[in-house]
């Protein structure tokens, strides 16, 4: 094992990847499918009415807050009606609330508490780990709302995603404190409205139009394909700012995951469908591990262009891919991530990565494992030496670790400073 780490790749860019990598690439996508089992979420319209299906193995839940769910959903059926199973508060239902039940490899919970008058109004619909919360149909934020959610964290603990529909903003983002999902996706719609872009702010939406999927897959243990968003956000409680002489902002780094997935296709496809924090919004990544160290990967800007890439292999000193070009050369000002504080900082690049600085810093260590720096630098990994040198212009602290006058990050993580970092 090479050690631990992430690795990224955004297949479908404006930039074409070098042959290995696009090889690489395709040996995922044909192999993927084979090993990795997706719950796969379907959006249907049909009617001026919304359908939620849920497809596990073959084997179909479907999902409409609709009194005429059974019409509805015919055509989806395909007449194989026994490999179907239709969820619905107002006629095909199945299970007590509250009581979980299963159907070939889901497992079910009908949920009333929510709802002031006992109905049924929203489903656990769990598969191969991935668990979903699917609500409809409840506006009244009433106190005794309020005292049923800590009965639902009890009954069902998180949620990786909430799907919901005909539901009040306010009960919903009450939900999402709740179950902390990774991403929301509204079944009615696949154009953002006021309650989308109120979420939006807080977690992301993934918005899908008539017929499209989000497919997830459960965490298998070993390398998969990740998707993230990244933001800024206000500082966390614990950063100590040390030295700001200019005053300048600073942020910390909201790093958003939104699932494994079996392949980039699917990734790729979330992230070109997801909407979050508009006014904060970094980017997009999309991380990729082989025997648990880094493999490929690339950063995104907002408007999907590409930011940089990684890609394993030939970083170190002497190597092809030593110093590769940074998306900011010398003396630039950029947006750079502290290492260990997750804080972003303006800051100066001064250059690539080399062993006077590692010596530097190998000497002034005295906490470090390595009797001999030869051996500090033979324990380096490819992604290591991908790191450039900055000069921060703000100095942090926390509990653990402090910024230095300089000090290295990784070249993909460094981003545009925005314009009001550079008054």
């Amino acid at each position: 094992m090479r050690g631990c780490g992430f690795a990224l790749l955004f297949y479908n860019s404006p930039k074409k990847f070098p042959p290995v990598s696009q090889k690489m690439r395709h040996l995922r996508l044909i192999f993927a499918p084979k090993i990795f089992t997706t719950m796969k979420i379907t959006v249907h319209h049909i009617s001026e009415r919304t359908i939620t299906e849920y497809d596990y193995n073959g084997r179909r839940v479907l999902v409409g807050f609709t009194d005429r769910l059974n019409d509805e959903i015919e055509g989806l059926t395909g007449g194989d009606v026994a490999r179907c199973l239709m969820l619905s508060p107002c006629g095909a239902r199945v299970g007590a609330p509250g009581e979980e039940f299963t159907f070939d490899g889901f497992k079910i919970i009908p949920i009333a508490d929510l709802n002031t008058n006992g109905e049924v109004c929203a489903y656990s619909i769990e598969a191969d780990g991935v668990r979903v919360f699917h609500i409809g149909g409840v506006h009244a934020h009433s106190s005794e709302c309020c005292r049923s959610l800590a009965r639902l964290k009890k009954l069902i603990g998180k949620a990786h995603y909430i799907v919901y529909e005909d539901t009040s903003a306010s009960i919903l983002e009450a939900v999402i404190k709740t179950l902390k999902p990774r991403a929301v996706i509204p079944a009615y719609s696949g154009e953002i409205t006021a309650v989308d872009a109120r979420l939006s702010d807080i977690v992301p939406v993934i918005l899908l139009h008539d017929g499209e999927s989000c497919s997830p897959i459960r965490d298998p243990g070993f390398d998969t394909v990740t998707a993230f968003v990244l933001a800024r956000k206000t500082p966390e409680a614990d950063i100590t700012e040390c030295e700001n002489p200019f005053r300048l902002p600073w942020w910390s780094l909201d790093k958003r995951f939104l699932g494994e997935f079996a392949c980039w296709d699917d990734a790729d496809f979330v992230l070109r469908h997801v909407a979050y924090a508009p006014g904060r919004l970094l980017g997009y990544e999309i991380e990729s591990d082989e025997d648990m160290a880094p493999w490929l990967y690339a950063v995104y800007n907002p408007d999907f262009t590409e930011l940089a890439q990684y890609e394993e292999g030939g970083h170190a000193p002497g190597e092809p891919a030593y110093g590769q070009e940074a998306p900011f050369g010398p003396g630039e000002l950029v947006l750079a991530l502290v290492p260990d504080i997750d804080a972003l900082v303006p800051a100066v690049v001064e250059g690539p990565l080399t062993e006077e600085f590692l010596r530097r810093q190998f000497d002034a260590d005295i906490f470090s494992v390595s009797d001999t720096f030869e051996e500090y630098i033979e324990k380096l990994w490819d992604w290591d030496w991908d790191q450039v040198v900055v000069r921060p212009l703000v100095q942090l602290a926390n509990r653990f670790t402090s910024t230095s006058p300089q000090l290295p990050t990784q070249r993909i993580y460094l981003f545009p400073c925005p314009p009001q970092s550079t008054d």
